[in-house]
C-alpha cells in the first residue's frame, strides 16, 4: 500500500471515529427526548380524565342524576377547586392546570 493511500485510509478511520462518537451522544439525546414525551403522554392522560371529571360535573349541575342532588348544591365553580387538588398532587408539575 502506498504511503497516500495509507495516510487518506487513516484520515477515515479518524473521521469514521468522530462520526461514530457524534452518533452515540445523538442517541443518548434522543433517548432523552423519548422519555420526556412519555412523561408527557401520562400528563396529558392527567388531563384528559380531569376534564372528563368536569364534564361530569357539569352535566349534573344541569340535569341531577339523583333527587337528592340539588343544582344550587353544584353552583360553585368546580373546576379551580379540582385544579388545585391535582396541583397539590403534582399531577400539573410543567404547567398551569386548565381553566
Amino acid at each position: 500500500m502506498s504511503e497516500i493511500a495509507a495516510l487518506r485510509e487513516e484520515a477515515l478511520e479518524a473521521e469514521l471515529s468522530e462520526a461514530r462518537r457524534r452518533l452515540d451522544g445523538l442517541v443518548r439525546d434522543l433517548r432523552g427526548v423519548d422519555g420526556e414525551i412519555e412523561g408527557i403522554s401520562t400528563e396529558r392522560e392527567h388531563y384528559r380524565l380531569l376534564q372528563q371529571v368536569c364534564g361530569g360535573l357539569e352535566e349534573l349541575r344541569e340535569r341531577p342524576l339523583f333527587p337528592s342532588c340539588r343544582a344550587e348544591d353544584l353552583k360553585t365553580d368546580f373546576r379551580p377547586r379540582l385544579a388545585a387538588a391535582f396541583c397539590s398532587l403534582g399531577v400539573f408539575h410543567r404547567r398551569d392546570p386548565p381553566a
